[in-house]
């Protein structure tokens, strides 16, 4: 039986639908993989000046420690070349800090969101958990305010600048993004209700992000942290897919995975 690779934790920057299998480790950090089947085997990192790794088991389990030394690509390798047992593609990635603002809207009338500042770290923090071991990527607090708009932004904050035949008026993104943090590297924009289609009324978008900014509504299918850290993903231009496991799945409810790809697109 071939040699194979095996997450040690789920959604910790291992990719076993990536062929070869990929792990994501931060500069300085390490993570750890099952390596089955392997007994007799050499074990070894293409480039030791990238990753290094070592070995140890439990229960007759070989779990293998992968230490990020330089941020770049190599190989762990097992077996003897040129045809190995198994490869591991492993990318060893420097922290992306994103510096965000947040911003909490009211316009005096209907539109005014219920979330509160103080719940902000913790919102970050679920993010984070998804963001940071997959893809060695962090929401940084930046600036959070309260931000009072003159103008009635009536029940729905809308997108609608794409559809035909929609009044301009009902273009509310441009109102709220225009009030955008320059000194942020992204801004949160927190609305009672936002949609981007047709049926305005019909509540089936959570948020949104387009140049730099997001709107993102007080009742979300999916928890706050997951969606905050889909949209910083749109942001650093990783688009939908159509796999419910995905971070990126174009739906609601979504998984929290990061595969390899999304990962090496936000943070390369």
């Amino acid at each position: 039986m071939a040699a194979r690779f095996a997450e040690v934790r789920p959604n910790d920057g291992f990719d076993r639908f990536a062929s070869p299998n990929w792990q994501m480790v931060p500069v300085g950090g390490f993570k750890m993989v099952f390596l089955f089947d392997a007994a007799g085997l050499s074990i070894a990192s293409s480039n030791t000046a990238v990753a290094t790794v070592r070995t140890s088991s439990i229960l007759g389990v070989t779990i293998l420690t992968i230490t990020g030394v330089r941020a770049g690509t190599c190989q762990i390798q097992v077996g003897l070349g040129p045809l190995f047992d198994a490869v591991l593609d492993v990318s060893v990635k420097n922290k992306r800090t994103v510096r965000t603002t947040f911003h909490y809207v009211d316009d005096g009338r209907v539109q005014k969101t219920a979330r509160q500042i103080a719940d902000l770290n913790d919102l970050i923090i679920a993010a984070n958990r998804i963001l940071s071991p997959q893809a060695n990527i962090e929401i940084s607090r930046h600036g959070a305010a309260p931000l009072r708009i003159a103008q009635n932004l009536r029940r729905v904050v809308r997108f609608s600048a794409h559809l035909p035949g929609v009044a301009a008026r009902q273009h509310e993104w441009d109102i709220v993004t225009s009030h955008a943090d320059r000194t942020a590297d992204f801004n949160v924009f927190f609305v009672k209700e936002y949609e981007q289609d047709r049926t305005p009324l019909r509540d089936d978008t959570e948020a949104g992000t387009l140049g730099g900014s997001c709107i993102f509504e007080d009742n979300t299918v999916d928890p706050a942290g997951l969606v905050l850290a889909h949209e910083l993903l749109h942001h650093l231009g990783v688009d939908h897919t159509n796999n419910r496991r995905d971070l990126m799945f174009d739906g609601s409810p979504s998984g929290s995975f990061i595969p390899k790809d999304h990962a090496n697109t936000a943070n390369p």
